[in-house]
């Protein structure tokens, strides 16, 4: 049940706030509630103190709403001044970001910021906040154009869900998850002053090994060939220093794909691989970190004795260099694209014709 919502635009540009009054049959909050809860994409982050801005702010929101009906005008108005110092906060961080990208001739975007406080059954509280960035949109009659945000596209914005437990008056946080749509980490560390419980180099490490076991298990089994493939894609993928949403790499990598081997069960290797992060303890959001990724750069192929195939694991399309022929008489041939001259000169075969 919703017991508190706020909404304000943050303009950084003219450095100003305004409360916006918030309709009755506006049922955006609670769309967004089931978006916030429902999100896969997230990071653990841990309260670094008490008494930083925001987190000071939330604790006093959710202990004077924790009165119920016993709430008092006076402390109608104290709720309004903590959040409204939520707002400063933000203003003031985006305001000191803006100027250190102020060279690269970027901006901060116009927006809103939204703070909703949801009650269960238990007793626990939720407060989540948001901040939605505003774009251009045309009036269809008159052709207006006028600054707003989408009520659907909820995965562009950032926010972040506090977990809450007021015990006789006495406000204890529990998790802490954090979303965002870019490389803005000022939203955790500089505006919410969080600290993250794993770092990127940790989570990068952590979902490259484990995702590594998971394809030996539920592919390596069936098809070395297609573990090969998908392990050197997902490497890849960890390679380049990026936003991971856990859930759409898993996508990336699987939709589309098609199994060497047929019998391979594209559903169960999905389904063992989005376990991972709560199996493993890793978040489902981070930074990929290029330097926790194995040295290894290549697999080796026992071809015959004393001879090894060695291929970079760099290479995703093997299949354009090398490929497996036999001459129907029992022999077996590995046939593979050479495009360094030195080695093409050593191995031609001698014309005996000129000899």
């Amino acid at each position: 049940m919703i017991i508190y919502k706020s909404f304000y635009n943050i303009d950084i540009r003219n450095s100003s706030i305004k409360g916006i009054a918030i309709p009755e049959d506006f049922v955006f909050f609670d769309e967004y509630i089931d978006f916030a809860v429902q999100n896969e994409n997230i990071k653990q982050y841990a309260i670094r103190n008490d008494n930083t801005t925001v987190v000071h702010c939330i604790s006093c929101i959710v202990s004077l709403l924790s009165q119920g009906e016993n709430i008092s005008s006076n402390c109608d108005e104290q709720i309004k001044q903590y959040a409204r110092g939520i707002a400063d906060k933000l203003l003031a961080e985006e305001q000191n970001v803006q100027q250190d990208i102020e060279h690269l001739r970027s901006q901060i975007k116009k927006g809103n910021l939204l703070m909703v406080v949801d009650k269960n059954e238990d007793d626990e509280y939720l407060f989540l906040i948001a901040k939605v960035d505003n774009s251009i949109w045309y009036d269809s009659d008159s052709l207006t154009k006028n600054y707003g945000f989408s009520g659907e596209k909820k995965n562009i914005w950032k926010s972040a869900a506090f977990s809450l437990i007021v015990n006789h008056g006495e406000v204890s946080f529990d998790a802490v998850k954090v979303y965002v749509d870019t490389d803005a980490k000022y939203w955790a560390t500089r505006f919410l002053e969080l600290t993250e419980q794993r770092n990127d180099h940790t989570n990068t490490h952590a979902a490259v090994n484990y995702m590594d076991i998971s394809l030996k298990r539920t592919v390596k089994k069936i098809s070395e060939k297609d573990y090969y493939l998908l392990r050197n894609s997902m490497i890849q993928r960890f390679k380049v220093p990026h936003l991971v949403n856990y859930a759409e790499l898993v996508s990336e990598l699987l939709d589309g794909y098609v199994p060497e081997e047929p019998a391979l069960n594209i559903d169960k290797v999905r389904n063992s691989l989005l376990e991972l992060p709560e199996k493993k303890k890793f978040d489902t959001q981070f930074y990929a970190d290029p330097t926790a990724v194995s040295n290894r750069s290549y697999t080796k192929f026992t071809v015959n004795e004393g001879i090894e195939l060695r291929v970079s694991d760099e290479l995703t399309n093997i299949d354009q260099y090398i490929c497996s022929k036999d001459d129907g008489n029992g022999r077996r041939f590995l046939e593979i694209e050479c495009q360094d001259d030195k080695t093409f000169k050593f191995f031609k075969e001698r014309d005996t014709a000129t000899v």
